[in-house]
């Protein structure tokens, strides 16, 4: 039994992005370019605010991926989702994004999801069910995210 906890333990610790593990980051070809250029770019930025490299572009081995996808069709009032799991992440980018200018938000919102955490329920939080264009968080709401991921990732 302990012998199969452990194994449990190792595969979590090994698949997820937790704990400082990189993340590579893909796209598929449903990605239009200019959303993929914006994605990109917010990625860069992240890592920039964040002051450590955490994310890689493409493929690199021993790293948590995680796929970015466009669905062309409508979700409501969704602007993104991810769907994480012990060996990837899996991000699906909709319209109201792109409409709505909230492209920034929503990848750092996602990719949030992807590290493991949760929605926050604190109104004006990137974290927050409902999002909001960049430009309008404080300074103070852009680094308790900050905080919250590298307290996620192990970095004080």
């Amino acid at each position: 039994m302990r012998l199969v906890a452990f194994i449990l333990l190792l595969i979590l610790a090994c698949t997820q992005a937790r704990g400082g593990r990189d993340v590579s980051v893909h796209f598929t070809n449903s990605m239009p370019s200019p959303v993929t250029h914006k994605t990109v770019k917010s990625i860069l930025e992240l890592d920039d605010d964040l002051k450590f490299n955490m994310f890689k572009l493409g493929y690199a081995y021993n790293t948590y991926n995680v796929i970015f996808t466009y669905s062309d069709t409508p979700n409501g009032r969704v602007a993104g989702s991810a769907q994480p799991s012990l060996a990837f992440c899996k991000i699906i980018i909709y319209p109201n994004a792109v409409e709505l200018d909230l492209i920034k938000t929503v990848i750092w919102h996602e990719l949030g999801h992807c590290i493991g955490l949760n929605h926050n329920g604190k109104v004006g939080h990137i974290m927050s069910e409902q999002v909001n264009p960049f430009e309008s968080y404080r300074k103070e709401e852009i680094n308790l995210f900050l905080t919250e991921v590298k307290k996620v990732r192990g970095i004080q």
